[in-house]
């Protein structure tokens, strides 16, 4: 796809003393690759790719570790465990009921039920969430249901303003999507309060107006940082929220919620389970993508105890999509039919990638001390996601840092710097 600009670099170059620095500098400069990719992750990746193969060309092996899109690649053991999974997974479709439209926009009962048995791995709903499962709507990736939610809001309130609110430390990739739905002076960030906190507190929620509904994006498990937002923390601003803007939606993005260890994950929404009236302002999104390693599959889902938008958002599916496809039905019903064995799967994978994470903070720490500010990054616990999130020291930009290194991470500029978010879904580097 891309081959036109490899070959442009080759003839420039050729026999040239060129350097994985200057490569990674004409790539970054290149109009058609940001024209192209407005995701900045998406973009950092194919220019990692780029770059490794014009330097093979060129007979230069300073190649780079690409570590900016959170896919999914496993290894070894677990690399066989998961074809097993999928192949058996595969064979037992039965072909004979993939004919006709899925007419619920819900998929099969059997896939609902499948999914809301998944979300007990990480969920306690012993508190009595009443016919869950039949509220749940399949969607095809976290970013179609994503997409899903704005357009369903957008058709409930017609006549009201609608304003998409986010901490700056945010799924950048969403906050473009929402970008494009709504004007850009509806789109508000909210400054990180201080050098510790990556959430926002009550103190810095916008004013209500009555005209005005407010969707407050909240990714849990935070997709840059690589931590979790602290449960009391989290509590006590949708507390507020609710509590003082009647029109207030929180769009939960959950999708890596399963990664947590099931005491931390049950704890994180134990008292918000517990409160009705928070529940019900709730729509969660959630994803096999990261938490099975389905990136390429694309099964994700919503789901809310309110009516209105559980049974809106039916409606825009049915309408917009036609329904869900019944193939991935089958394949995510298969997959989850043995729970016991997929946990066990599931925890062997989130402590490889935990040791990734953590093995390859103690490289930079011991390798280029110089170029990050390690107190004023997000803490590295274990199990809490697939990211690292450092922030950069101020004599040095992210193109200096990925050419020096040879690791190309995501740049993310916050109101007190420059950061880089490092990767660890498909990386056996460290």
């Amino acid at each position: 796809m891309h081959d036109h600009i490899i070959q442009e670099l080759v003839e420039r170059f050729s026999g040239t003393s060129i350097t994985r620095k200057d490569i990674l500098r004409e790539l970054f400069q290149n109009q058609e690759l940001r024209d192209k990719f407005v995701n900045e992750i998406r973009r950092s990746t194919v220019i990692g790719q780029l770059t490794n193969e014009t330097l093979q060309q060129l007979g230069n092996t300073d190649s780079c570790k690409i570590l900016a899109i959170g896919d999914v690649v496993y290894f070894g053991e677990l690399k066989e465990n998961w074809g097993k999974f999928m192949s058996d997974a595969l064979k037992n479709i039965d072909v004979w009921n993939l004919s006709g439209y899925d007419m619920t926009g819900q998929g099969s009962g059997e896939l609902r039920k499948a999914l809301y048995n998944y979300m007990k791995l990480y969920y306690d709903f012993s508190g009595g969430q009443k016919d869950l499962e039949h509220e749940i709507i399949p969607t095809y990736g976290a970013t179609d249901g994503f997409v899903s939610i704005l357009d369903t809001v957008r058709g409930i309130y017609p006549d009201k303003r609608i304003r998409f609110i986010y901490p700056e430390a945010s799924f950048m990739a969403n906050v473009k999507i929402a970008e494009s739905m709504f004007w850009n002076e509806n789109v508000i960030q909210i400054q990180k309060p201080t050098i510790d906190n990556f959430f926002f507190t009550p103190t810095q929620v916008p004013e209500y107006y009555d005209d005005t509904v407010h969707i407050y994006y909240i990714t849990s498990v935070w997709n840059p940082t690589g931590n979790k937002i602290d449960a009391e923390r989290l509590f006590e601003v949708l507390k507020y929220i609710s509590d003082t803007d009647k029109n207030a939606i929180f769009l939960m993005d959950n999708v890596y919620v399963g990664i947590l260890r099931t005491e931390e994950s049950r704890n994180m929404f134990a008292k918000i389970f517990e409160n009705t009236e928070i529940l019900e302002r709730i729509i969660f999104l959630e994803s096999l993508s990261k938490t099975l390693g389905m990136t390429g599959v694309r099964i994700g889902w919503i789901w809310s105890i309110n009516t209105l938008f559980s049974e809106n958002i039916k409606k825009t599916v049915i309408l917009k999509k036609a329904g869900f496809s019944k193939v991935l039905d089958g394949l995510a019903v298969h997959i989850l039919s043995d729970l016991e064995q997929i946990d066990t799967f599931q925890n062997k994978v989130y402590d490889f990638w935990s040791t990734q994470r953590l093995r390859f903070v103690e490289y930079i720490r011991e390798n280029y001390p110089q170029f990050f500010d390690f107190e004023a990054s997000p803490p590295i616990f274990e199990r809490q996601g697939i990211y690292v999130f450092l922030k950069i020291r101020d004599n040095y930009t992210v193109q200096d840092i990925f050419a020096l290194t040879g690791m190309i991470g995501v740049g993310i500029t916050l109101s007190d710097g420059e950061y880089i978010r490092y990767a660890f879904g498909n990386v056996n580097y460290f």
